[in-house]
């Protein structure tokens, strides 16, 4: 399978390390593979109330898996072993990047046909469009019910303030070539991963756009290739590298607040980690493996493998959890 960041209509070109490949040996054979049966019909979202975390609780309702390759995004239980319990109609091109906001309303991003399609709590079927010509490739929203989309071909992120259907401003990130992750914390800062070169080539960086700004601070984080980004309630930063030029480095690194080094470092080697979600509790992290058509799932902050779900899209660029963690 080809680099999945490159599945467009645009192709493009002092720390606890852990090892993926050291803590679980084979994924495939020392972590549970679920590939799961599909449901007999359509689940609403609002009805996700099996789901379990880690801890017995019942917080884990659903992850979300918007596969690039199969064109369709998929809901899977962790009750049911990574089953899958249903699906959202597009139809879509592409879909990449998902937010769901604390109210259960799920953004899609169908990248391909420059648009953002919305689900109401408890629909199957989009509500709402959002136009969005840059290729929407992540979302994430704020407290004020804004919305952010980090847009491919354009660089920059699409604004949306809250009940508009077209950008109502755009964010610039300096120098960039591929805008690939974007996350809001606690305070409404918007943080931005992007690469300055087609293909990464050790050019990705993450800047930060203070709440209510349009002028960003670079953190002077340093990427081979990034992608996805979360916030977890410490207000850590959890960033995605997939290395798209040299593989061998493919990790996800956890950064204290307002540092550039990371407090750990998740090797993934030969991965291709995009995505990345927290379960609301902070106790899960959920890693989409794009090369191998699967959702690797850790115990958090530990970063210990306990499963892997086989996705049956194929391609999972985009993944995200309801309910949703809030930083």
């Amino acid at each position: 399978m080809g680099r999945s960041k490159k599945i467009l209509r645009v192709f493009l070109p002092g720390v606890a390390l852990l090892s993926f490949a050291a803590c679980s040996g084979n994924p495939g054979q020392s972590a549970s593979s679920n590939a799961g049966a599909a449901a007999p019909g359509l689940v609403p979202a609002a009805n996700f109330l099996d789901g379990v975390s880690h801890a017995k609780k019942k917080t884990l309702k659903g992850l979300y898996v918007a596969s690039n390759a199969g064109n369709d995004v998929d809901i899977y239980s962790e009750a049911k072993a990574g089953g899958l319990i249903g699906s959202l109609s597009g139809p879509f091109s592409a879909p990449q990047g998902i937010y769901i906001n604390p109210s259960g309303t799920v953004y899609i991003g169908d990248t391909n046909n420059d648009r953002i399609l919305v689900y109401a709590n408890g629909s199957t079927t989009p509500t709402q469009t959002l136009s969005d010509e840059g290729l929407p490739r992540e979302i994430t929203g704020d407290s004020n019910g804004t919305i952010y989309a980090g847009n491919v071909t354009q660089g920059n992120v699409a604004v949306y303030t809250a009940g508009a259907t077209s950008p109502t401003s755009y964010l610039t990130v300096p120098n960039a070539v591929t805008v690939l992750g974007v996350a809001v914390d606690a305070s409404n800062d918007l943080f931005v991963s992007f690469d300055t070169e087609a293909g990464g080539n050790g050019s990705g960086q993450v800047v930060e756009f203070p709440a209510g700004s349009s002028t960003p601070t670079n953190l002077g984080i340093t990427l081979v290739s990034a992608s996805g980004l979360a916030v977890d309630k410490k207000q850590n930063l959890i960033v995605a590298d997939s290395a798209d030029s040299d593989p061998s480095q493919a990790a996800v690194y956890v950064f204290p607040p307002g540092s550039n080094k990371p407090s750990q470092t998740l090797s993934l080697p030969n991965t291709y980690p995009i995505g990345v979600a927290l379960s609301p509790n902070d106790k899960t992290l959920f890693v989409g493996d794009a090369d191998t058509d699967r959702v690797l799932d850790f115990t958090y902050p530990k970063l210990k493998l306990h499963e892997t779900i086989a996705t049956s899209g194929g391609s999972p660029n985009s993944i995200a959890v309801y309910p949703a963690a809030v930083p």
